[in-house]
Parts: C-alpha cells; structure tokens; sequence
C-alpha cells in the first residue's frame, strides 16, 4: 500500500474518532445539564423572598432555582430588629424533597446563622426553598429593613463548593391603617367629631386627604390639629374643593419626625339632616410622607352616620275623666324618608280600653295605618305602610298614628301607655334608628 493510501486511511480514522468523541460528549451534556452548567462556573441562584409589606408576622423563603447534587450548605441573615424579628425557621423544600434545617441560631441580635444538612441523601435536584423564616413584626407604619443574606455556601455530593449568587430581599411595614372613626348616630339638629385615627406610623412628616360627606344631612365646622403619642400634629390649611368635599394639608416639617398611634386631624361637623339620614364620610386623595420624603403606603377606610336617633313619644293628656274618652298620638319629630312601621302599645285595660286607631300624619302628609288588632287585652298592635307606589317616602314632623281610648277605671286610677317593638324603615328598606318614650294617664274626677 501506497504511503499516501496510508495516510488517507489514518486520516479517515482520526475524523471519525474526533466526531464519535464530539457526539458522546453533546449526549452526556444533555442528558445532564444542570451539572454542565454548574460544572462551566454558571451560579445558582438564591434569593430572599419576602413579601414587599408586613404586617404582624410573614414569612421569607430563602428560594433556589435549579441547583443539582445539593448536600449541606448555610447562610447568615441580618434584619434589623427594631422592625423585625425571626421566630422560627423551618425546613425546605427542593422539588418535594425536604431540606432539612440542623440548626439555627442567634449569632447577635439583628442576625441569624442557619446549618441545612441532608447527609445520608444521595443529593437533591431542583428548584424551591433551602428555609422558611418566620418573623414578627415589632416596628412602625413605614419602616424599612433589609433582610441580608450573607457567609452562604452550597456543597454538593461531591464536597465540592456550588457557585451561588446570594440575593437580599427588602420589606416595609404596613400599610398604615388611616380610619375615619366617627359615631353611628348623630343627634338630629346637634354636632359631633370625626377623628381621622392613624396605627402606628415611624416618622411622619406631612400629608393630605380628602373627605367628603353629604352636605345636605352632614356639614364640616371646623377641622382642628391631630395628636401622635402626645405630639401635635399641625394642620397647615383646610378648605372646600367643593359643598360635600374639603382638602386638609399637615405639615410637621421641622421637626425630626413624629412616631407612633394617634389621630391625624379631628374635624367637626354639625348635622343639617332628619332622623334616618345616612352620610358616608369618604376619605379619599390620601397621601402620608416620611423624613425621607418618601410616600408610606396606607390604606384609607371610610366610615358612615345616621342622623337619629329618632324619637317617637306617645302624647296623652295628662289626666282622663272616668267615663269618658281621650286621644294619644304616637308623635314623631324630623323623620327621612319613612316608608314602612310598627309598634305596639301596652295599657292597663281595667283603667283604659283602646276603641280606634286613626291615620297618622307627617308635614301634612297622611301615614296610613295598614292593620291594628289586639295582641292581648292590655296590648294593641299597629301596622303603618305608606304606598311607595305612589310617593317614594314622606319626611318630617307630625304623628304616626292616633289612639282614641274610654276610660275604663275610677278616680285615682292610673295606666302607663308603654311603647315597644318598634320598627322604622325608609325606602332603601334600612331600618331608621329611634328612641320610643312612653307615657301615663291618670283618671281624674
């Protein structure tokens, strides 16, 4: 054979050795990738992941993405503790593996050193979380720390070091509760206070909000300073945006920051409605700032009143002559809206007898009374509904309804007319807030 026959063949034989090589090792790559990966120096990476606001307690998982062969490994994190602390910290989890926590420890007051060991384990594959670390919250509305992963290191099957990026995660407390803390009913024609509270906020600096409210049931007289733990919380101005709307500005800028539960602002309002009338009082276009000047996340929760209670009187002449009759009507005073009533009224029926039960009337408007009956002999029980078909509601002052009685009894004699079970509705179907004030004939000569 020819030298250059020869040389030829070798050729050939070098060639497809260096292809089958080149394809046995594309196999091997592919059937595990995440080893030649790791193995060409690519990170693993794992990450503090915790939510962005806390409140009360949270927990952070310390999470990793495709890692291979994981064996032992350990990290330190350091938070600060006047924001947060840890409680606990519990086992991982890698592709529905367990990854179980040896030992966790204090090593000073703002930071924690974990031991993860799974010895004994041919090795975990996967993506998930090396730990679960719960915390409490122990800081202010608006107050920040890192949680700071650091000192880590991964081992494989091997005892072999697996590259790792570590990643810090970043919480903030809060949101700040900001609550319109008004009282449910408010008396008709009176005036009352709305504080608008705050829960625990770190460094307050300024802030505005808006309020609206019905301004024909409800009106602002008045919006005055706010109170921190013991520190004043200026209001720098307030106006009207519009007749059911102010704007207030706070201001504390000059001082270094004020900490802490209290109230914003309280504002004064007087009440223009009748008995029955709702207003939401709606908090809205807030914004609170720190000594950092940045925006603390808040939630605004609004609040409602009733304008009542209204009252309802039984009016009866003082005395009844033996033998002859009287009327009580059953008034009623700045009522919104009426639709639908009841109620019953007691008596004692060996000195008074109920024989009638007439209309009622409201600002000249007539309340009719749908059904009366009695429930015992010493008790009668009224039905009034007022035909929405026709008119919506009726409001105003007048009687619900008039109770013609004989007197029954002697000289002396005397009968509480005593209401009870009462219901006012309106024409949403909401029941109107009232007080029922009874009364007394005495039978005289």
């Amino acid at each position: 054979m020819s030298k250059r026959r020869k040389g030829k063949i070798r050729k050939g034989i070098l060639v497809n050795g260096a292809v089958i090589c080149i394809a046995v090792a594309a196999i091997s790559l592919s059937l595990i990738p995440d080893l030649a990966a790791q193995g060409e120096g690519a990170s693993v990476n794992v990450t503090v992941n915790a939510p962005e606001y806390v409140s009360g307690t949270f927990d952070a998982s310390i999470d990793v993405d495709s890692i291979t062969g994981f064996n032992s490994g350990q990290f330190d994190l350091t938070f600060d503790s006047d924001v947060v602390n840890v409680n606990v910290v519990a086992d991982g989890m890698l592709d529905s593996e367990m990854i179980p926590v040896d030992s966790w420890e204090f090593v000073d007051n703002d930071t924690i050193r974990v031991i993860l060991e799974v010895s004994g384990i041919a090795g975990v594959n996967g993506s998930g979380n090396l730990a679960t670390i719960c915390f409490d919250v122990v800081g202010n509305g608006g107050e920040k720390s890192v949680l700071s992963i650091a000192n880590g290191m991964l081992v494989d099957t091997e005892a072999e070091e697996i590259p790792t990026e570590w990643i810090d995660g970043h919480v903030t407390v809060g949101p700040v509760k900001v609550e319109v803390n008004a009282p449910a009913l408010v008396e008709i024609g009176g005036s009352f206070e709305a504080s608008i509270d705050i829960d625990s906020i770190a460094n307050f600096n300024s802030g505005q909000f808006d309020l609206s409210f019905d301004s024909s049931i409800v009106n602002v007289t008045d919006v005055a300073d706010g109170i921190l733990d013991g520190e004043t919380i200026p209001v720098d101005s307030w106006e009207f945006v519009d007749e059911g709307t102010i704007r207030v500005i706070l201001e504390v800028s000059g001082i270094a920051g004020v900490n802490g539960s209290g109230n914003l602002a309280t504002i004064s309002f007087e009440v223009v409605g009748m008995g029955g009338d709702r207003s939401v009082l709606d908090i809205d276009n807030g914004m609170l700032v720190n000594t950092e000047a940045e925006a603390v996340h808040a939630e605004w929760f609004d609040d409602n009143v009733i304008a009542g209670p209204v009252k309802v009187e039984v009016n009866a002449p003082e005395t009844a002559k033996a033998g002859e009759t009287f009327v009580a009507s059953i008034d009623v005073a700045n009522i919104a809206d009426f639709t639908i009533g009841l109620f019953d009224l007691s008596f004692n029926s060996s000195v008074v007898n109920v024989t009638e039960v007439a209309n009622g009337k409201l600002d000249g408007e007539t309340i009719p009374v749908d059904m009366w009956e009695f429930v015992d002999k010493d008790t009668i029980r009224v039905l009034l509904y007022h035909n929405v078909s026709a008119i919506t509601s009726v409001s105003g002052t007048g009687n619900l309804a008039t109770i013609s009685f004989e007197v029954v009894g002697k000289s002396g004699d005397e009968s509480a007319l005593d209401l009870s079970n009462g219901m006012l509705a309106n024409n949403e179907a909401d029941e109107i807030p009232a007080q029922w004030i009874d009364d007394q004939v005495t039978i005289g000569e």
